[in-house]
């Protein structure tokens, strides 16, 4: 089957057949491994006990979590502040989008409230330096390992080296066995180490040399795809922490300054590096190497294009506010030793740079999507994959998919990625699941002076989301219904995005829109009301 083709609708259930056929011949030697948690044999000998030190970890940090937060909360109530020192502890607190007397007038107030209390407000951060920096930290460790296999082992994968890697080691400091790290592998071996003679921009911007693939004309460059993707993605992540680390406390403790700063390092380095990401992950998209489905495509160029118009309005933001201190300075009415307007442009540059602050941030969690939320819940995945049977194992461990699609092409190719729309879909799904996570917890930042629309807006998102993703897995366990699924994606995901992209550009909710209106009901945030679009 020519892989140009297979990637249509009227093929998909040819290609579901064939992936039917798969047989141990074509999957990895483990695929028939069930891990079990219960087993004393297969705690030691398969590397359960890698996952047992996993879970034991994210349990103990969910619980201590919960218990500081709460015995935080107890304390400031039973001590109300007395003084300055003392309200300045109680301001860094997480906020909440919903107050518990408003959340108590419905059943979503009170299952948001609870689910803030739970999971969002026990993990947010004293402020948005902190966040961003812990944020770098964690995707540039799991993503730098991808271009290190690369050089080392002379094959594209997606290695767990930051996430299992410490387990793998705990475990056999045990004397137990341990388990592959690798969750998504791309390649088998490539002919040769990437070019090293050529110059830096050389290297990135020509295609590296073929590999021996002759009958995969889109494959022949993975080394090009590739390495763009990474280098960009890597470029932008540094750019874009440095950019909003130092906004507000970097560059300079004279205002004036560290505004110029701010501004000159946007334009010249956090911008180019932003775009030439967004411009090299749109073109792999429309390239397509490793042939996804129609379906998955459009989410990635749905993620592209509202990264890039949250791009565009975040600095749409910032000239307003610069207008605004133009126009107040000319009347008198600035302070130089904050660089801002003051009386009653005070307000008006506050919301604008307020917003500013939420899109360009915004922009940076979702355009860093592949780069790093991925390789996390890739992870959680390929971890959920070992103790399922291999026929469930396989709609949802992509990496287990693509690896038994191996053997019907070649040596090089590890496999297509249209034989594992349903493995490729909960992965995204999950990872948007995630994004979300991270913008919840932005906007509970402490101290915060953000559009209460947009709070209202991400958490609406995180529900369509939900809602989106527990209707798939029902459909998981019947594989004759992926044609179907693939429809619900493409109608019920594209109404989501469009909904946020309608949002970013007037304003206001796009839960009210046509293809909606019948879903509409219990299950959305309603419109807020006209006094309500400020904390």
């Amino acid at each position: 089957k020519d892989r140009r083709e297979s990637s249509s609708f009227s093929t998909f259930y040819e290609l579901l057949l064939t992936m039917s056929e798969f047989n141990n011949s074509t999957c990895p030697s483990d695929s028939d491994t069930v891990l079990s948690l219960f087993s004393k044999e297969s705690i030691c000998e398969e590397g359960s006990l890698t996952a047992i030190f996993a879970i034991i970890f994210f349990g103990l940090f969910f619980l201590s979590r919960n218990i500081l937060h709460r015995n935080n909360k107890k304390y400031l109530e039973a001590n109300p502040p007395t003084n300055d020192e003392e309200r300045e502890l109680l301001n860094g607190m997480p906020s909440y989008l919903t107050d518990a007397p408003v959340a108590a007038t419905s059943n979503w107030g009170k299952f948001k409230r609870f689910f803030e209390e739970t999971f969002v407000a026990p993990f947010v951060m004293a402020d948005m330096e902190s966040f961003v920096a812990v944020i770098f930290f964690l995707w540039f460790t799991m993503t730098i390992p991808m271009a290190l296999t690369r050089l080392y082992e002379k094959r594209w994968a997606n290695q767990l080296v930051a996430q299992h890697g410490p387990l793998n080691l705990l475990s056999q400091s045990l004397g137990c066995k341990t388990i592959d790290m690798t969750a998504i592998p791309y390649t088998v071996d490539l002919t040769g180490p990437p070019p090293r003679k050529r110059r830096l921009l050389g290297r990135i911007l020509r295609r590296a040399p073929t590999t021996p693939i002759e009958d995969l004309e889109l494959n022949q460059n993975l080394d090009y795809f590739f390495t763009t993707h990474l280098f960009f993605g890597m470029c932008w992540l540094f750019a874009g922490t440095i950019q909003i680390y130092w906004a507000r406390k970097g560059w300079s403790p004279i205002a004036a300054i560290r505004h110029k700063a701010h501004k000159k390092f946007g334009r010249f380095i956090a911008l180019p590096a932003c775009l030439g990401h967004v411009f090299f992950a749109l073109h792999m998209a429309i390239r397509n190497p490793v042939n996804q489905v129609f379906a998955i495509r459009m989410q990635y160029f749905a993620t592209v294009a509202e990264s890039l118009l949250l791009v565009i309005i975040g600095i749409k933001h910032a000239i307003q506010a610069q207008a605004v201190k133009k126009q107040a300075e000319e009347e008198g009415e600035y302070d130089p030793t904050t660089d801002s307007p003051a009386g009653e442009y005070e307000h008006e540059y506050k919301e604008n740079i307020a917003m500013h602050k939420v899109r360009m941030c915004f922009a940076f969690f979702q355009s860093m999507f592949g780069s790093g939320a991925i390789r996390l819940t890739s992870w959680w995945l390929w971890m959920l994959g070992k103790f399922l049977p291999h026929w469930l194992r396989m709609r949802v461990d992509r990496g287990e998919c693509q690896s038994c699609a191996k053997g019907l092409y070649n040596n090089y190719q590890v496999g297509s990625a249209d034989h594992c729309f349903t493995a490729v879909f909960v992965n995204l799904a999950v990872t948007d699941a995630l994004v979300l996570w991270l913008e919840w917890l932005f906007l509970c930042l402490p101290n915060n002076e953000w559009n209460t629309l947009d709070k209202e807006k991400t958490v609406s998102k995180f529900k369509h989301l939900c809602f989106l993703l527990g209707v798939f897995l029902l459909m998981l366990p019947f594989p004759e219904l992926d044609f179907y699924a693939q429809i619900w994606v493409i109608l019920y995901a594209g109404a989501i995005r469009f909904s946020g992209i309608r949002y970013w550009i007037i304003g206001r909710p796009g839960d009210n829109f046509p293809g909606m209106a019948l879903l509409q009901g219990y299950f959305f945030v309603g419109n807020p009301g006209p006094h309500e679009h400020h904390d």
